[in-house]
């Protein structure tokens, strides 16, 4: 999913720069009929361009980029009813990655909360008898197992 996101908020970004192209007359954009003013071209601009440092962000797992993503759409939404005949489809690519945005916000809070309690319970449980080890689990099924690996070798559990 996120490589499929990735590559949309690319191409998003790349449709905004063909409006400021537009305005700037550095390329007969077809994509957008209406004339662009300077202005809009600037705001084209400026949205291609977050919406390319959200790329970043999210290429380099920097949780950041979901407010980037957020204040990409808004600004590409005000150019998309601003230019309604010719980029209403802009809205159907805007959908989709606040989707995407919502999605791994989500999963992010609650990964944050999971460790939150975590800590919290081992700060209550301060009593090395509540820590699994080895050997709590070495009867365990290796798929059992390895979730055991990947959920408490972060907090120190293992």
């Amino acid at each position: 999913m996120k490589r499929a996101l990735l590559v949309l908020i690319i191409l998003h970004a790349l449709l905004h720069l063909a409006g400021f192209g537009k305005a700037y007359h550095l390329e007969d954009a077809n994509t957008i009929i209406q004339n662009v003013s300077k202005i809009f071209g600037m705001f084209w601009l400026a949205t291609g361009t977050l919406f390319l440092i959200t790329a970043l962000l999210l290429l380099l797992d920097k949780k950041i980029w979901m407010i980037f993503s957020l204040l990409s759409i808004a600004l590409s939404l005000y150019l998309v009813f601003a230019y309604w005949p010719d980029a209403w489809v802009g809205t159907i690519a805007n959908a989709i990655i606040l989707l995407g945005t919502i999605s791994s916000f989500i999963s992010w809070n609650f990964n944050n909360k999971y460790k939150r309690e975590i800590r919290k319970y081992l700060s209550l449980n301060s009593d090395s008898d509540s820590i699994l080890t080895e050997a709590n689990i070495q009867y365990l099924p290796r798929p059992v197992k390895n979730y055991m690996y990947y959920s408490f070798a972060d907090e120190g559990l293992l």
